[in-house]
């Protein structure tokens, strides 16, 4: 049978933090592991909005220092 304290040091083992908003994290349908990230699902959309705009901000600065 597990003691309590048992229990508590297997619980604590499985803690995951979201790599975006640093929540701790009860893992529900939708959530993202991306390499050893954990991302909540509302979370890892906020990550590819950010990657999307860097990806434009990055396309106009290519764009204007080609004809510079």
């Amino acid at each position: 049978m597990q003691s309590l304290n048992d229990s508590i040091s297997v619980k604590h083992a499985f803690t995951r933090k979201c790599s975006f908003c640093k929540q701790v994290m009860e893992i529900s349908e939708g959530d993202v592991i991306y390499d050893a990230k954990w991302y909540h699902k509302v979370c890892w959309e906020g990550v590819e909005q950010v990657q999307s705009h860097n990806r434009a901000s990055d396309s106009a600065f290519v764009s204007l220092t080609q004809y510079a």
